[in-house]
């Protein structure tokens, strides 16, 4: 008889989950209190950027360096099991372009590229950017491994693959409170609610999508916690971020903030239009990475990914899958798991 697995939050994290389960022929059930992947994920850029990530954030776990750069040679392979549905992604290997605007923000990538090449990884200093003044930034490097995947092409296609699985759909609340697989008819419970599972706290962003325009960069550019992220039809300028805030509102000042920060690289940001605005909230652990694990008898968590839901997902939910089928777990697996905390 299958193994019967309700996930509980239909996210990119959920969706990986769910794939993964269904091809070891599992039955899967999605809830979710909006419409599936409509929620971070959707808020996201969808950058696939272990080099980025590695070099500006500064978590309290000491293998999150090695899960990125894991996760990112996971996803190489792994898209090419979405069938025909791969070429609709956005998908971009890379490389990005990381700009440090001080000697300070600079040292740190210097430091990056160090430890990259240590790992025969190639990043490189660019020597110019054309079309940046120079004299806006101190430095500028090729992130080799850093790409991208359109966040909201990505989501909507898992959500047909999985339908065409057979795995059903619901949407009703999903709520804060603990978890109890007897009331919901199943074996198994994945607890992906992102920011409202247990032990997570909710870190609110903004951001805002811009028309397509020859003036603005055709790969992903990043400087401090900002970005700009072109996709087929729209391109992604974020990131502000505050901890603590769940609520979705947009702050007019923030967008303005967002759109002056970017205008000091690329100016022509100022008469371009802006197609749509928005705020997610992204869950974060107490160290800054991830999770997975048994929360408690049926109930398997998987989740704070923070900036990197749409990188780690697929890695994740095959973490999961196995852990939940009592398949043999990744070593590395072993360092996210829940029972750290």
């Amino acid at each position: 008889m299958k193994l019967q697995v309700t996930i509980i939050g239909a996210g990119v994290a959920g969706l990986c989950t769910a794939l993964a389960l269904v091809r070891r022929g599992a039955s899967v059930r999605m809830i979710d209190g909006g419409a599936p992947g409509h929620g971070a994920s959707w808020s996201a850029a969808g950058m696939l950027a272990p080099g980025y990530e590695s070099a500006t954030d500064s978590p309290d776990h000491p293998r999150l360096f090695d899960l990125l750069f894991d996760a990112r040679a996971f996803w190489r392979d792994w898209k090419s099991g979405l069938g025909s549905g791969a070429d609709g992604i956005g998908y971009w290997n890379g490389p990005s372009i990381a700009i440090g605007l001080t000697a300070g923000q600079s040292s740190v990538f210097r430091r990056l590229v160090r430890h990259q090449r240590a790992r025969r990884l190639e990043p490189r200093e660019a020597d110019h950017l054309g079309e940046i003044d120079p004299g806006a930034y101190d430095s500028a490097f090729w992130l080799a491994e850093d790409g991208q995947v359109d966040n909201r092409a990505l989501v909507s296609v898992l959500v047909e693959t999985l339908k065409a699985l057979g795995t059903t759909f619901e949407t009703r609340s999903v709520g804060e409170g603990k978890i109890d697989p007897a009331q919901l008819a199943c074996d198994v419970v994945v607890d992906a609610r992102g920011w409202r599972s247990p032990g997570m706290t909710p870190v609110k962003g903004t951001a805002l999508s811009l028309a397509p325009d020859s003036r603005l960069p055709r790969c992903v550019v990043r400087w401090g916690r900002n970005y700009l992220v072109p996709k087929a039809d729209r391109v992604v300028l974020g990131a502000h971020a505050m901890k603590g805030l769940s609520d979705t509102s947009v702050d007019d000042a923030i967008i303005g903030e967002l759109m002056e920060e970017g205008a000091e690289l690329y100016p022509a940001i100022r008469d371009i239009e802006v197609l749509e605005t928005w705020s997610g909230v992204r869950p974060r652990s107490a160290d800054g990475a991830p999770v997975l694990g048994w929360a408690s008898p049926g109930v398997f968590q998987v989740g704070g990914l923070y900036r990197d839901g749409v990188l780690l997902a697929p890695l994740l939910g095959e973490w999961a899958a196995r852990s939940i089928l009592g398949e043999a777990a990744d070593p590395l697996a072993e360092a996210f798991d829940l029972s750290r905390f």
